[in-house]
Protein backbone atom coordinates (compact mmCIF):
# COMPACT_ATOMS: atom_id res chain seq x y z
CA UNK A 1 0.00 0.00 0.00
CA UNK A 2 2.88 2.38 0.90
CA UNK A 3 4.65 1.75 -2.42
CA UNK A 4 1.43 2.24 -4.33
CA UNK A 5 0.74 5.66 -2.76
CA UNK A 6 4.28 6.90 -3.44
CA UNK A 7 4.14 5.76 -7.07
CA UNK A 8 0.85 7.59 -7.53
CA UNK A 9 2.37 10.93 -6.42
CA UNK A 10 5.44 10.50 -8.63
CA UNK A 11 3.23 9.80 -11.66
CA UNK A 12 1.06 12.79 -10.81
CA UNK A 13 4.15 15.04 -10.66
CA UNK A 14 5.42 13.84 -14.06
CA UNK A 15 1.97 14.30 -15.57
CA UNK A 16 1.90 17.96 -14.44
CA UNK A 17 5.28 18.62 -16.08
CA UNK A 18 4.22 17.14 -19.41
CA UNK A 19 0.77 18.72 -19.37
CA UNK A 20 1.69 22.44 -19.41
CA UNK A 21 4.67 23.97 -21.28
CA UNK A 22 6.40 27.15 -20.02
CA UNK A 23 4.81 30.48 -20.90
CA UNK A 24 6.68 32.85 -23.24
CA UNK A 25 6.49 36.57 -22.61
CA UNK A 26 8.18 39.73 -23.81
CA UNK A 27 9.04 42.88 -21.92
CA UNK A 28 8.99 46.05 -24.00
CA UNK A 29 10.75 49.06 -22.49
CA UNK A 30 10.59 52.60 -23.75
CA UNK A 31 12.36 55.76 -22.83
CA UNK A 32 9.32 57.22 -21.06
CA UNK A 33 9.66 54.75 -18.22
CA UNK A 34 6.90 52.34 -19.17
CA UNK A 35 7.25 48.57 -19.37
CA UNK A 36 4.84 46.42 -21.36
CA UNK A 37 4.58 42.66 -20.89
CA UNK A 38 3.07 40.75 -23.82
CA UNK A 39 1.80 37.27 -22.99
CA UNK A 40 0.28 35.11 -25.75
CA UNK A 41 -3.39 34.47 -25.00
CA UNK A 42 -3.81 31.74 -27.61
CA UNK A 43 -1.45 28.83 -28.12
CA UNK A 44 0.97 28.46 -25.22
CA UNK A 45 3.94 27.98 -27.53
CA UNK A 46 3.20 31.08 -29.61
CA UNK A 47 6.30 33.13 -30.44
CA UNK A 48 6.61 36.64 -29.03
CA UNK A 49 8.14 38.03 -32.22
CA UNK A 50 4.97 37.50 -34.19
CA UNK A 51 2.21 37.69 -31.66
CA UNK A 52 -1.08 39.03 -32.96
CA UNK A 53 -3.12 37.80 -30.02
CA UNK A 54 -1.44 39.02 -26.86
CA UNK A 55 -2.43 40.32 -23.46
CA UNK A 56 -0.54 43.56 -22.77
CA UNK A 57 0.15 44.64 -19.19
CA UNK A 58 1.72 48.12 -18.96
CA UNK A 59 3.41 49.63 -15.91
CA UNK A 60 3.91 53.39 -16.35
CA UNK A 61 6.35 55.66 -14.58
CA UNK A 62 4.13 58.00 -12.53
CA UNK A 63 6.52 60.93 -13.07
CA UNK A 64 5.73 61.13 -16.79
CA UNK A 65 2.62 61.06 -18.92
CA UNK A 66 2.89 59.93 -22.52
CA UNK A 67 0.32 60.56 -25.21
CA UNK A 68 0.33 60.23 -28.97
CA UNK A 69 -1.03 62.87 -31.30
CA UNK A 70 -1.65 62.50 -35.00
CA UNK A 71 -1.06 65.22 -37.53
CA UNK A 72 -2.74 64.32 -40.78
CA UNK A 73 -2.43 65.69 -44.26
CA UNK A 74 -5.13 64.47 -46.63
CA UNK A 75 -5.51 60.74 -46.20
CA UNK A 76 -2.08 60.12 -44.63
CA UNK A 77 -0.69 61.11 -41.26
CA UNK A 78 2.26 60.63 -38.93
CA UNK A 79 2.06 60.04 -35.19
CA UNK A 80 4.17 62.17 -32.87
CA UNK A 81 4.69 61.09 -29.29
CA UNK A 82 4.59 63.75 -26.59
CA UNK A 83 5.78 63.26 -23.02
CA UNK A 84 4.74 65.62 -20.25
CA UNK A 85 7.68 66.84 -18.18
CA UNK A 86 7.24 67.18 -14.41
CA UNK A 87 10.91 67.53 -13.43
CA UNK A 88 11.15 71.07 -12.01
CA UNK A 89 14.91 71.23 -12.62
CA UNK A 90 14.36 70.62 -16.33
CA UNK A 91 11.44 73.06 -16.47
CA UNK A 92 13.44 75.80 -14.73
CA UNK A 93 16.34 75.19 -17.10
CA UNK A 94 14.04 75.77 -20.07
CA UNK A 95 12.45 78.85 -18.49
CA UNK A 96 15.88 80.52 -18.28
CA UNK A 97 15.82 80.71 -22.09
CA UNK A 98 12.61 82.76 -22.39
CA UNK A 99 10.80 85.69 -20.85
CA UNK A 100 7.26 86.15 -19.55
CA UNK A 101 6.49 88.26 -22.63
CA UNK A 102 7.30 85.29 -24.87
CA UNK A 103 4.17 83.60 -23.49
CA UNK A 104 2.13 86.78 -23.00
CA UNK A 105 2.45 86.66 -19.22
CA UNK A 106 3.28 89.30 -16.64
CA UNK A 107 5.28 86.89 -14.48
CA UNK A 108 6.85 83.57 -15.45
CA UNK A 109 6.88 80.68 -12.97
CA UNK A 110 6.86 76.89 -13.29
CA UNK A 111 3.20 76.80 -12.24
CA UNK A 112 2.26 79.03 -15.19
CA UNK A 113 3.44 76.64 -17.91
CA UNK A 114 3.22 73.08 -19.12
CA UNK A 115 6.26 71.44 -20.72
CA UNK A 116 6.16 68.46 -23.06
CA UNK A 117 8.91 66.64 -24.91
CA UNK A 118 8.17 66.27 -28.60
CA UNK A 119 9.13 62.90 -30.06
CA UNK A 120 12.09 60.81 -28.95
CA UNK A 121 15.59 61.97 -28.15
CA UNK A 122 18.02 61.76 -31.09
CA UNK A 123 21.54 60.52 -30.34
CA UNK A 124 24.73 60.29 -32.40
CA UNK A 125 28.40 59.58 -31.66
CA UNK A 126 31.33 61.32 -33.37
CA UNK A 127 35.14 61.19 -33.40
CA UNK A 128 37.51 64.03 -34.39
CA UNK A 129 38.42 62.56 -37.77
CA UNK A 130 40.30 64.69 -40.35
CA UNK A 131 37.14 64.89 -42.48
CA UNK A 132 35.10 66.15 -39.51
CA UNK A 133 37.71 68.78 -38.71
CA UNK A 134 37.83 69.88 -42.38
CA UNK A 135 34.03 70.19 -42.30
CA UNK A 136 34.33 72.33 -39.16
CA UNK A 137 36.97 74.54 -40.78
CA UNK A 138 34.53 75.34 -43.57
CA UNK A 139 32.35 77.08 -40.98
CA UNK A 140 35.26 78.82 -39.24
CA UNK A 141 35.62 82.50 -40.10
CA UNK A 142 37.38 84.10 -37.14
CA UNK A 143 41.10 83.47 -36.66
CA UNK A 144 40.60 82.22 -33.09
CA UNK A 145 38.28 79.45 -34.30
CA UNK A 146 40.54 78.53 -37.22
CA UNK A 147 43.62 78.38 -34.98
CA UNK A 148 41.91 76.13 -32.43
CA UNK A 149 40.68 73.71 -35.11
CA UNK A 150 44.00 73.60 -37.00
CA UNK A 151 45.88 73.01 -33.74
CA UNK A 152 43.64 70.05 -32.88
CA UNK A 153 44.03 68.61 -36.38
CA UNK A 154 47.83 68.91 -36.31
CA UNK A 155 48.14 67.31 -32.88
CA UNK A 156 45.80 64.45 -33.79
CA UNK A 157 47.73 63.72 -36.99
CA UNK A 158 51.01 63.66 -35.03
CA UNK A 159 49.41 61.48 -32.30
CA UNK A 160 50.39 64.16 -29.80
CA UNK A 161 46.85 64.01 -28.42
CA UNK A 162 44.26 61.26 -28.09
CA UNK A 163 40.85 61.45 -29.72
CA UNK A 164 37.73 61.48 -27.54
CA UNK A 165 34.43 59.92 -28.59
CA UNK A 166 31.56 62.34 -28.01
CA UNK A 167 27.89 61.40 -27.75
CA UNK A 168 25.45 64.12 -28.80
CA UNK A 169 21.80 63.98 -27.70
CA UNK A 170 19.05 66.25 -29.06
CA UNK A 171 15.71 66.76 -27.28
CA UNK A 172 12.87 69.04 -28.41
CA UNK A 173 10.50 70.63 -25.87
CA UNK A 174 7.33 72.68 -26.13
CA UNK A 175 6.66 75.25 -23.40
CA UNK A 176 3.03 76.39 -23.29
CA UNK A 177 0.97 78.74 -21.16
CA UNK A 178 -2.54 77.40 -20.41
CA UNK A 179 -3.54 80.97 -19.54
CA UNK A 180 -2.70 82.63 -22.87
CA UNK A 181 -2.46 79.47 -25.03
CA UNK A 182 0.87 80.73 -26.36
CA UNK A 183 3.69 78.26 -26.88
CA UNK A 184 7.38 78.28 -27.78
CA UNK A 185 9.81 75.54 -28.73
CA UNK A 186 13.24 74.87 -27.26
CA UNK A 187 15.87 72.31 -28.27
CA UNK A 188 18.38 70.96 -25.76
CA UNK A 189 21.68 69.58 -27.07
CA UNK A 190 23.96 67.63 -24.71
CA UNK A 191 27.53 66.51 -25.40
CA UNK A 192 28.67 63.64 -23.19
CA UNK A 193 31.97 61.83 -22.78
CA UNK A 194 33.63 59.64 -20.14
CA UNK A 195 37.31 59.35 -19.23
CA UNK A 196 38.42 55.97 -20.58
CA UNK A 197 41.91 56.16 -19.02
CA UNK A 198 43.22 56.40 -15.46
CA UNK A 199 43.17 60.15 -16.03
CA UNK A 200 42.92 62.57 -18.97
CA UNK A 201 44.70 65.94 -18.98
CA UNK A 202 44.28 69.00 -21.22
CA UNK A 203 40.88 67.95 -22.52
CA UNK A 204 39.70 70.04 -25.46
CA UNK A 205 36.08 69.98 -26.71
CA UNK A 206 35.05 72.10 -29.71
CA UNK A 207 31.46 72.42 -30.92
CA UNK A 208 30.69 73.90 -34.33
CA UNK A 209 27.01 74.87 -34.59
CA UNK A 210 25.72 75.58 -38.12
CA UNK A 211 23.87 78.80 -38.88
CA UNK A 212 20.78 76.81 -39.79
CA UNK A 213 20.62 75.81 -36.12
CA UNK A 214 21.64 79.12 -34.57
CA UNK A 215 22.72 82.25 -36.42
CA UNK A 216 24.80 83.41 -33.43
CA UNK A 217 25.50 82.65 -29.78
CA UNK A 218 22.65 85.05 -28.92
CA UNK A 219 20.25 82.29 -30.02
CA UNK A 220 21.79 79.81 -27.56
CA UNK A 221 21.82 79.52 -23.77
CA UNK A 222 24.63 77.41 -22.29
CA UNK A 223 23.74 75.53 -19.12
CA UNK A 224 26.21 74.12 -16.62
CA UNK A 225 29.84 74.36 -17.81
CA UNK A 226 30.31 77.61 -19.73
CA UNK A 227 32.41 77.47 -22.92
CA UNK A 228 34.83 79.91 -24.50
CA UNK A 229 33.25 81.66 -27.50
CA UNK A 230 35.72 81.22 -30.37
CA UNK A 231 33.31 82.62 -32.93
CA UNK A 232 29.82 84.09 -32.61
CA UNK A 233 28.69 82.23 -35.75
CA UNK A 234 28.91 80.08 -33.45
CA UNK A 235 32.00 77.99 -32.59
CA UNK A 236 32.59 77.28 -28.88
CA UNK A 237 35.21 75.44 -26.84
CA UNK A 238 35.34 73.76 -23.42
CA UNK A 239 38.73 73.19 -21.76
CA UNK A 240 39.44 70.93 -18.77
CA UNK A 241 42.80 70.59 -17.04
CA UNK A 242 42.16 67.06 -15.76
CA UNK A 243 39.39 64.45 -15.77
CA UNK A 244 39.66 61.43 -13.49
CA UNK A 245 39.03 57.77 -14.23
CA UNK A 246 35.40 57.03 -15.07
CA UNK A 247 34.34 60.68 -14.71
CA UNK A 248 31.60 61.76 -17.12
CA UNK A 249 31.10 65.29 -18.41
CA UNK A 250 27.76 66.55 -19.76
CA UNK A 251 28.00 69.82 -21.71
CA UNK A 252 24.62 71.29 -22.64
CA UNK A 253 23.13 74.21 -24.50
CA UNK A 254 19.58 75.15 -25.43
CA UNK A 255 18.65 76.53 -28.84
CA UNK A 256 15.77 79.01 -28.83
CA UNK A 257 13.75 77.19 -31.48
CA UNK A 258 12.77 73.74 -32.71
CA UNK A 259 15.64 71.76 -34.25
CA UNK A 260 14.82 68.39 -35.82
CA UNK A 261 18.27 66.92 -36.42
CA UNK A 262 21.85 67.05 -35.18
CA UNK A 263 23.87 69.02 -37.73
CA UNK A 264 26.60 70.32 -35.43
CA UNK A 265 30.18 69.01 -35.54
CA UNK A 266 31.51 67.85 -32.16
CA UNK A 267 35.27 67.35 -31.71
CA UNK A 268 37.18 66.14 -28.66
CA UNK A 269 40.80 65.41 -27.74
CA UNK A 270 42.95 64.83 -24.66
CA UNK A 271 46.51 66.20 -24.57
CA UNK A 272 47.80 63.67 -22.05
CA UNK A 273 46.49 60.37 -20.77
CA UNK A 274 47.74 58.35 -17.81
CA UNK A 275 47.56 54.54 -17.74
CA UNK A 276 46.12 52.10 -20.22
CA UNK A 277 42.73 52.62 -21.78
CA UNK A 278 40.03 51.05 -19.63
CA UNK A 279 38.39 48.28 -21.67
CA UNK A 280 34.66 47.95 -21.79
CA UNK A 281 33.25 45.49 -19.29
CA UNK A 282 32.82 42.01 -20.69
CA UNK A 283 29.16 41.02 -20.97
CA UNK A 284 28.01 38.82 -18.13
CA UNK A 285 25.82 35.77 -18.49
CA UNK A 286 22.83 37.90 -17.53
CA UNK A 287 23.59 40.62 -20.07
CA UNK A 288 20.83 43.22 -20.25
CA UNK A 289 19.67 43.75 -23.79
CA UNK A 290 19.46 47.35 -25.12
CA UNK A 291 16.06 48.82 -24.49
CA UNK A 292 14.06 51.60 -26.08
CA UNK A 293 10.83 52.20 -27.91
CA UNK A 294 10.00 49.14 -29.97
CA UNK A 295 12.87 47.06 -28.58
CA UNK A 296 11.77 43.87 -26.81
CA UNK A 297 13.57 41.76 -24.28
CA UNK A 298 12.64 38.11 -24.69
CA UNK A 299 12.04 36.67 -21.29
CA UNK A 300 10.74 33.24 -20.42
CA UNK A 301 8.70 33.23 -17.25
CA UNK A 302 8.63 29.68 -15.97
CA UNK A 303 5.73 30.25 -13.61
CA UNK A 304 4.54 26.74 -14.39
CA UNK A 305 7.67 25.24 -12.85
CA UNK A 306 6.98 27.11 -9.62
CA UNK A 307 3.37 25.89 -9.62
CA UNK A 308 4.45 22.30 -10.21
CA UNK A 309 6.94 22.45 -7.34
CA UNK A 310 4.22 23.79 -5.04
CA UNK A 311 1.84 21.03 -6.14
CA UNK A 312 4.52 18.41 -5.58
CA UNK A 313 5.33 19.74 -2.09
CA UNK A 314 1.64 19.81 -1.24
CA UNK A 315 1.17 16.23 -2.43
CA UNK A 316 4.28 15.13 -0.52
CA UNK A 317 2.98 16.79 2.64
CA UNK A 318 -0.38 15.06 2.21
CA UNK A 319 1.33 11.70 1.69
CA UNK A 320 3.54 12.10 4.80
CA UNK A 321 0.55 13.16 6.92
CA UNK A 322 -1.46 10.14 5.79
CA UNK A 323 1.50 7.85 6.43
CA UNK A 324 1.88 9.21 9.96
CA UNK A 325 -1.82 8.70 10.62
CA UNK A 326 -1.59 5.13 9.32
CA UNK A 327 1.41 4.35 11.50
CA UNK A 328 -0.27 5.94 14.51
CA UNK A 329 -3.40 3.83 14.05
CA UNK A 330 -1.30 0.71 13.57
CA UNK A 331 0.60 1.43 16.77
CA UNK A 332 -2.63 1.91 18.73
CA UNK A 333 -4.03 -1.36 17.41
CA UNK A 334 -0.81 -3.12 18.28
CA UNK A 335 -0.86 -1.67 21.80
CA UNK A 336 -4.47 -2.74 22.33
CA UNK A 337 -3.79 -6.26 21.08
CA UNK A 338 -0.90 -6.61 23.55
CA UNK A 339 -2.93 -5.60 26.58
CA UNK A 340 -3.35 -8.44 29.15
CA UNK A 341 -6.67 -10.13 28.88
CA UNK A 342 -8.67 -10.89 32.08
CA UNK A 343 -11.26 -13.57 32.33
CA UNK A 344 -14.26 -12.92 34.49
CA UNK A 345 -15.58 -15.93 36.34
Amino acid sequence: MKTCNFSFFVLFFLFCILLVPPVNAALVHNETGSVTMDVPSGSMDAGVDNCDDCIAVTFNDPSTTTTTTTASSGTTGTATKTTQITDEVMINELLTTLTAEDLGLAVLTTSDVTVTQIGDAVTTTTLPTPSNIDKALENAVDDEAKDALNEMKTKLESTEVKEISLTTTLEVYKVRSPITNREVYRTKVTLSFTATYESMDDVNIIEIIPKATASSTDDIVFTGEQPVILQRDPVVQWLFDKIGKGETKDLSYIVKKKVNSIDSVSLGSAGKVVGEEIPEEAPSETKELPTGAGVAEKVTFDWVAVLIVLLFLGALYYYISKEKQRKSKKKVRHTISNLPKFKIK
